[in-house]
């Protein structure tokens, strides 16, 4: 089955073709401007990504070198959406998973016993309600990007259970929405899209010079971890983006939280087919590749990021210099957000190249303790890492993760490998995922493969390493006491 993929990430919009044979092929990608005001705002355009995935999508069925016969939708999770169905137009910016702006909201509900994140969709449907009229509401929708996206080329209203899991207002077994929870936050249930499966047949869209079957709709992470063949329970992977996303597959067993665990990973469903879900659980680095796009914009002259790694690749080797990417707060497994980036150990012998090092190396580091935390937390010890996103490509930053994690890395061959599993979930759509787990890894994913190592440098071994990285990244908390405050379970 040759299918079109859409996938819609934090910075752009691509469509890919996946071909019956397997091979996959981005024709059309379009990057999008992402809104930001102080430390708390972060917004998009949705009408304008809905617009881009429509153009990319007919640019994928223009170029594709066989007739597609399925669609596949992968999104950025809890970016939240309001929108008039009947003129298919958004009525407000999204916002992103990253805002911050109804913290406060959270710590009240918190409080009175509906404990929600910031990061999560709830509140977000909140505040966008509040800036509609109160009035007419037969056409009024509220979604996460997959539901917007969805609506806007036909298919219907819906989510799918991945991307409904981070709304902040679903049943603990993810059957349906939290009455509670939407009394609380004053969201009618009409306007919230029905729960579906990850995969099967969910609809067809209307909106396309060629309309398709959509047989896949999942979160990107989720996405990735199939993309990178981690279909079986222990296997594990890392997508270097915009943020860092550490999931394990703990196939039809969920985890023993409810919701965070004690060392702050989180559980997630891996996807639903039929009536099954597969469970996982999940650590996050809000600043990974923004930390280095950061460091290059800012440093580097608005080089691309790949600048940085030859850059450090020429840094003393006992420069001494950490850095915290906590650019918007620490996640996994401190959850502190008014922690900010810092460095530390800063001499006048200090050059931009020891800076860049520095950077790659607290990137490594974070994604360390994530791989630490999602192991305590599920009593799993993950002994390989695959991992994926552009940051990949640096053989410096896998080599320091790898040493950092005492977990052989392997770079996948697709290092968007998002695109790649929504695509070969919804080619099996019709076959049952669960059914014969072991026909769908691809054998040809693995690339290079970095060992652990005992030493990084010419003068520090690893322990040192990392207890002069835990001392720094213990300074870098609480710089805003006001977000530091914020503590959620």
């Amino acid at each position: 089955m040759s299918v079109v993929v859409l996938d819609v990430g934090s910075s752009s919009v691509r469509a890919s073709t996946l071909a019956r044979t397997g091979e996959i092929e981005t024709v059309a990608s379009k990057a999008f401007p992402v809104h930001k005001e102080g430390v708390t705002v972060v917004e998009y355009d949705a009408n304008s990504i809905a617009a881009t995935s429509l153009e990319v999508i007919e640019a994928a069925l223009a170029h594709s070198k066989e007739p597609a016969e399925a669609l596949a939708i992968t999104t950025q999770r809890a970016t939240s959406v309001i929108w008039d169905a009947s003129e298919r137009r958004a009525l407000a910016p999204a916002i992103s998973w990253q805002d911050l702006r109804t913290a406060t909201q959270c710590l009240a509900l918190g409080a009175q016993g509906v404990p929600i994140a910031p990061n999560e969709s709830a509140t977000k449907y909140s505040h966008l309600l509040s800036k509609i009229d109160k009035g007419d509401r037969r056409y009024l929708r509220l979604g996460t990007l997959d539901s917007w996206i969805a609506n806007y080329l036909g298919v219907g209203h819906i989510t799918d259970i991945t991307n409904a899991a981070m709304s902040g207002l679903t049943l603990s077994d993810l059957s349906n929405y939290d009455e509670k929870r939407l009394a609380a936050l004053g969201i009618e249930r009409e306007l919230l899209p029905e729960i579906t499966p990850s995969v099967g047949e969910l609809g067809v869209t209307r909106h396309l010079s060629e309309n398709l079957p959509l047989l896949c709709l999942i979160g990107d992470q989720q996405a990735s971890l199939f993309g990178q063949g981690c279909y079986r329970s222990g296997q594990a992977k890392a997508t270097l983006g915009t943020g860092v996303m550490v999931d394990l597959n703990l196939g039809v067993t969920p985890p023993s939280f409810e919701r965070r665990g004690a060392w702050g990973s989180y559980r997630i469903p891996t996807i639903k087919e039929k009536e099954q879900i597969g469970w996982g659980a999940e650590g996050v680095l809000l600043s990974g590749g923004s930390a280095i796009q950061w460091f290059c914009s800012t440093f580097l002259k608005n080089s691309p990021p790949s600048a940085i790694n030859d850059l450090a690749r020429s840094a003393s080797p006992n420069h001494g210099c950490i850095f915290v990417p906590a650019l918007g707060g620490l996640a996994t497994p401190e959850w502190d957000f008014g922690a900010r980036g810092t460095f530390f150990g800063v001499k006048r012998v200090t050059g931009v190249a020891e800076l860049a090092d520095a950077v790659l190396q607290g990137v490594a580091h974070s994604v360390a303790d994530i791989v630490k935390a999602v192991q305590n937390d599920t009593s799993i010890e993950i002994t390989s890492l695959m991992v994926d996103g552009k940051m990949a490509q640096s053989d410096l930053l896998l080599r320091y993760t790898s040493a950092f994690s005492e977990v052989e890395v392997r770079r996948s061959k697709q290092l968007e490998a998002t695109s790649l599993g929504a695509g070969t979930l919804a080619q099996h759509a019709t076959e049952g995922v669960f059914d014969k787990p072991t026909s769908y890894p691809r054998k040809d994913l693995v690339g290079e493969t970095f060992i652990p190592t005992s030493v990084v440098t010419a003068s520090a071994d690893i322990d040192e390493l990392r207890a002069q990285w835990a001392r720094a990244k213990e300074l870098s908390k609480q710089q805003i006491p006001a977000l530091s405050a914020i503590r959620f379970s």
